[in-house]
């Protein structure tokens, strides 16, 4: 994430990790073929931006479909539905979109940009993709500049955080993931802390004596207790790995 280049217009670009998962269908050629796909429908900005409360798509021409084509139009409500902008689509391709608002926010801010670009992640990884977002408009009001670092983060959010979990192509790998490297933190805690810690989540958390006072039995369970979180975690990364090794049937 780069910092706000403020001179006339403000330009933010952000980039987003390796999207996994994502970009597997067979009938696409492009690795990141589904995250445009999921950008370039308007109706899932506000799953993505924490500032956008609804987005209403208005087709140039006669057809059905709820995705971006060059000439559409997407009325934005953002900040509560304090404020809203127009954007019109000047360019969706193969790894790129863009949209644009040349009155922007009146008295606010004009000429407002979104570029869009969706780029292979640099493996050979058939369901990955990243994602790089340059946001640029021109302040007509002291009110744009003092918003900047709010939407430095918003971005950030967008890209980093709402984006993945919206194009997960399989939160329960990644939810059984997350959860392994949590119980293999809990259990590393856990042996650090009987080991040279005191025991102090033994007897201050859970009321048992400490380790060296248990008998035989009882420390044999404290050690399998620790030792289950590496495990889990050993294994839930082993099985995400093997399920993202092979190939998605659809």
């Amino acid at each position: 994430l780069q910092s706000p280049n403020v001179s006339n217009a403000i330009q933010l670009t952000t980039k987003s990790p390796k999207l996994v998962g994502v970009g597997n269908n067979p009938s696409s050629s492009n690795k990141n073929s589904v995250v445009q796909d999921f950008i370039s429908r308007p109706v899932h900005w506000p799953e993505i931006v924490l500032s956008s409360n609804r987005a209403e798509l208005i087709k140039k021409s006669k057809s059905k479909v709820d995705t971006l084509e060059v000439g559409d139009t997407v009325v934005e409500f953002f900040a509560l539905n304090q404020f809203q902008v127009e954007w019109t689509c000047k360019t969706n391709e193969p790894g790129k979109l863009v949209v644009v608002s040349p009155n922007g926010v009146p008295g606010i801010a004009k000429d407002c940009i979104m570029g869009f670009e969706f780029e292979d992640a640099d493996d050979d990884d058939t369901s990955s993709a990243v994602v790089r977002l340059t946001m640029e408009y021109t302040p007509e009001s002291p009110l744009a500049v003092l918003a900047t670092p709010a939407l430095f983060v918003d971005n950030w959010l967008a890209l980093n955080v709402l984006l993945p979990a919206a194009v997960d192509a399989k939160p329960l790998d990644s939810y059984r993931k997350l959860m392994g490297i949590l119980y293999g933190i809990a259990g590393t805690a856990h042996l650090v802390d009987l080991l040279v810690g005191g025991s102090q989540l033994f007897t201050t958390v859970v009321g048992i004596p400490p380790f060296e006072n248990l008998d035989f039995i009882g420390q044999v369970y404290a050690l399998v207790w620790c030792a289950v979180g590496p495990i889990s975690y050993y294994f839930s990364t082993t099985a995400n790995n093997n399920n993202s090794a092979s190939p998605v049937n659809t």
